[in-house]
C-alpha cells in the first residue's frame, strides 16, 4: 500500500481541510506542486473509446541548452510506441475493442513564464496558457497500433529559474502511469537516465 501511494496509484481527498493538509504534506493528493527550479509534468488523456494506453510505452528526453548569458532553452522530446496489432473493433461481431488509435490529449506543465520556441508532432496547433501556477503547452498526438509517434517542444525557461553551477529539477509523475523512461542532458551531454516511478527531484550541472 505504501508503495502504491508513493507511486501515485492511490490518491486521497479528505473533507477535513486540516487532515487534507497532512495528505498534501506527504504528497499523496496528486496536486501540482510549486518548486524553486525547473519543473515538468506531462499529463495525457485518452480521448478514444479503446484502452490503447495499456499497449503504449513512452520515453522522454530533456536537453538543456545553456547560453553564455545564462539563459536556458529546454527541448523535450516524447516518443511513444505501440508494437501490438489493432483490435477487431466490430461491435456487431461482439468483439472487444482494446487496441486502436491512441488519441492523446497532451499537456506539458512548465515553470510559469516559460516562452515557446518551437514544437513539432501535434495534430493541432499547440496552445499556451497559464494554469495552477505553471505555463502549459497543450496539443494532440495520435499513436497507431504497430506504430510510433514523436512530439518535440522547445521553450525558454523564465529568468526566475536560475542555472548557476547547477539547476534543481522536479519531474512530477502523472498518477496511474507506469515506468516511463526519462533521459536528461545538458548541451547534448547525457547526465541522467531513470524510470519515473514517482515524483523525482535531482540537479543537473553545466
Amino acid at each position: 500500500m505504501i508503495t502504491q501511494i508513493g507511486e501515485k496509484h492511490v490518491l486521497f481527498y479528505l473533507y477535513d481541510q486540516g487532515a487534507q493538509q497532512g495528505i498534501h504534506a506527504v504528497n499523496a493528493d496528486g496536486k501540482i506542486r510549486s518548486f524553486e527550479g525547473d519543473y515538468i509534468h506531462i499529463n495525457e488523456a485518452n480521448l478514444g473509446g479503446a484502452k490503447a494506453n495499456i499497449f503504449v510505452t513512452k520515453a522522454v528526453t530533456s536537453d538543456y541548452k545553456v547560453a553564455a548569458d545564462g539563459s536556458v532553452v529546454k527541448t523535450v522530446t516524447i516518443n511513444w510506441k505501440n508494437p501490438y496489432p489493432e483490435s477487431d473493433c466490430n461491435l456487431e461481431r461482439g468483439n472487444l475493442c482494446l487496441n486502436a488509435i491512441f488519441q492523446n490529449w497532451l499537456r506539458i506543465y512548465a515553470p510559469k513564464g516559460s516562452a515557446l520556441v518551437d514544437s513539432k508532432g501535434s495534430e493541432v496547433k499547440v496552445k499556451t496558457y497559464d494554469e495552477l501556477g505553471k505555463t502549459v503547452y497543450e496539443g494532440v498526438v495520435f499513436v497507431r497500433p504497430q506504430g510510433a509517434a514523436t512530439f518535440t517542444i522547445s521553450y525558454k525557461l523564465p529568468s526566475t529559474v536560475k542555472f548557476d553551477s547547477n539547476l534543481p529539477v522536479l519531474v512530477q509523475k502523472q498518477p496511474g502511469t507506469y515506468s516511463d523512461e526519462y533521459a536528461i542532458s545538458v548541451n547534448g551531454q547525457r547526465q541522467l537516465k531513470f524510470q519515473l516511478l514517482t515524483d523525482k527531484e535531482f540537479k543537473v550541472s553545466k
